[in-house]
């Protein structure tokens, strides 16, 4: 395996070539030092709560908005997520994390 420095998109993966294989692989540490300033990722979990860190115990609730297919809201939402996004995570102060769920269950 060998690391691949070529561009491969905004985020903090650390990406490997696999001689003989199609396509790179990409690992992201548990933590690895703050991205905060420029992190673009919001997530969905399977049950529809939109995270926008994954430190924090916030999230919004899309379902009913995505079973209504109410496009007007489910924007609204979106920029919500985005606009409310903390500054950063506070990880390396286990006191400050308010999720408490394991990341399994929130696609971390």
């Amino acid at each position: 395996m060998e690391k691949n420095t070529s561009y491969h998109g905004n985020g903090p993966a650390v990406y490997y070539s696999i001689p003989g294989f199609q396509g790179d692989i990409g690992f992201i540490s548990a933590i690895h030092g703050k991205f905060c300033d420029h992190c673009n990722r919001i997530r969905m979990n399977a049950q529809g709560q939109l995270k926008p860190c994954l430190c924090y115990g916030q999230s919004i609730d899309l379902r009913e908005i995505l079973r209504r297919e109410d496009d007007c809201s489910l924007k609204k939402a979106l920029e919500r997520a985005i606009l409310e996004k903390p500054q950063a995570h506070c990880f390396e102060k286990l006191e400050e994390i308010t999720e408490e769920k394991k990341m399994i269950s929130i696609g971390g």
